[in-house]
């Protein structure tokens, strides 16, 4: 017996799955471009300097790799979290509800 595929695409019309990968697209380029100004701010404030970046000269590269990661890993957080609020959202109401049902197997 094949295992059960617990996506639900073939509830949803291409122009359903078209509208959510926008959505998705734009909540994730709006919580990307927050996150990264927020930190900048943060990162201004605590050092009283602009946060490093490839082309300071004058930084160490350790503080310019640990800015790097810590800020990726800050947006790529911010991206999981923006994909889980768009799709939550989309499956609200009697069509998603029917995508739970199919998602858990109940029919």
């Amino acid at each position: 017996m094949p295992a059960h595929d617990t996506r639900s695409d073939s509830l949803q019309t291409p122009t359903d799955g078209l509208r959510t990968a926008v959505k998705i697209a734009v909540v994730q380029s709006a919580a990307s471009w927050l996150v990264r100004r927020v930190m900048e701010s943060g990162y201004q404030r605590a050092t009283g300097h602009s946060p490093p970046t490839a082309r300071d000269q004058g930084v160490p590269l350790r503080q310019i790799l640990v800015w790097a990661g810590v800020s990726a890993a800050a947006v790529a957080v911010a991206n999981v979290v923006a994909d889980r609020i768009v799709l939550r959202q989309g499956s609200s109401g009697p069509a998603g509800e029917m995508e739970d049902r199919a998602r858990s197997g109940l029919r």
